[in-house]
């Protein structure tokens, strides 16, 4: 597993960000382009073309979910936790604490009477 030391952490985050930002950049500049190619195919296009194009552009929420995506890649393939991997953690160590607890109520031998 890879690990790393705390004071790189900082610079792998702002990393992480750098990537993110200059996939944006190219995300954009696709997007620019294929929006001006789209106007001036729907010019010469029939209207049902214009629908078409419309479906075609991804929304905000579509980048945000890529963004997402590529981050948590990203973090997976530097060995690194997400927030769903620390999610699962807590999930599986709040089961195991239930479970010793019960346990640990099972095998307690009942009280002993105080006798005089």
């Amino acid at each position: 597993m890879f690990t790393m030391e705390t004071g790189n952490v900082r610079h792998l985050l702002v990393g992480a960000v750098e990537e993110v930002r200059e996939r944006m950049g190219k995300v954009t500049s696709e997007l620019v382009d294929k929006g001006k190619k789209a106007e001036v195919r729907d010019k010469k296009d029939k209207p049902s073309e214009e629908c078409r194009a419309e479906k075609e552009i991804p929304t905000m929420e579509d980048l945000t979910d890529m963004i997402g995506r590529t981050v948590e890649r990203f973090l997976g393939q530097m060995g690194l936790m997400t927030k769903g991997d620390m999610e699962s953690l807590e999930r599986r160590i709040g089961s195991m604490e239930r479970k010793m607890d019960r346990l640990m109520q099972e095998k307690k031998p009942p009280a002993a009477k105080k006798t005089k």
